[in-house]
């Protein structure tokens, strides 16, 4: 039992460790952003709020980032967990890349990437993989191919080996409205049966201001087999850059 509470601690400082690593590089970068936006919404559905970072930055050396970071209230958990709007849960997602252009065309790119996912409720990964980025008159789309991962905290039990797909898109359908959203597909290498964890968020926004806007973001998830999330996310957008 001592042995299983020392590992258990163990993990639980790496995993600090590598959460703080991860914000020291998320915010430095940041700093450097050529696009930082804060997202604040209220979920309907799921009686959460949520607090969005996101920003995006290029790097010397045809190197890029991307990233954002949620904090989410626990309203509307189910566990039994208290209903407090104290935005205690977390996740991130964040990479790293490298831009090929093709064509000698910097609207159209291949990147070479490393990506980072880590939650209150999930544990450190890194996917390593590849990335298609276009820029077009209408907007731009980014399609990622993500065929591993990698734990960066040690998992018991050890989870299925897996990988991603994803699309990530904005769309100018008008002066003052765009849709923009994301839609991630994941698979695994073994016994892989009808289940196939699915998580899309499409949103509608209309600016107000050259920096503010207000946004209506559906929300949908089946992390796990026999799950059906859904939300409906109101509120606003500021853009500091």
């Amino acid at each position: 039992m001592d042995i299983e509470k020392e590992k258990e601690k163990g993990e639980k400082e790496m995993k600090g460790i590598i959460v703080a690593a991860m914000a020291v590089v998320f915010m430095t970068t940041l700093a450097m952003a050529d696009e930082l936006r804060v997202i604040g919404c209220y979920d309907t559905i799921r009686d959460q709020e949520t607090i969005t970072l996101n920003g995006w930055a290029n790097l010397p050396y045809n190197f890029g980032f991307w990233g954002f970071v949620d904090f989410t209230s626990n309203r509307g958990d189910q566990r039994g967990v208290t209903n407090k709007a104290d935005l205690a849960g977390f996740y991130t997602e964040f990479n790293l890349h490298y831009k090929f252009k093709l064509d000698n065309n910097a609207k159209k790119q291949l990147r070479l990437m490393a990506e980072i996912n880590d939650g209150s409720a999930a544990s450190a990964v890194l996917r390593p993989g590849l990335q298609y980025f276009q820029i077009t008159r209408w907007g731009n789309f980014a399609f990622k191919a993500l065929p591993y991962k990698v734990d960066l905290v040690a998992q018991n039990p050890v989870p299925d080996p897996s990988g991603q797909i994803g699309l990530a898109w904005r769309i100018n359908l008008h002066r003052r409205v765009y849709f923009e959203g994301f839609a991630d597909l994941n698979w695994f290498w073994k016994d892989q049966k009808d289940f196939y964890p699915f998580i899309a968020e499409p949103q509608l926004g209309f600016n107000l201001t050259e920096r503010i806007s207000l946004a209506a973001e559906y929300r949908y998830a089946n992390l796990t087999p026999h799950m059906d999330d859904q939300g409906l996310g109101l509120g606003f957008e500021y853009r500091f850059k």
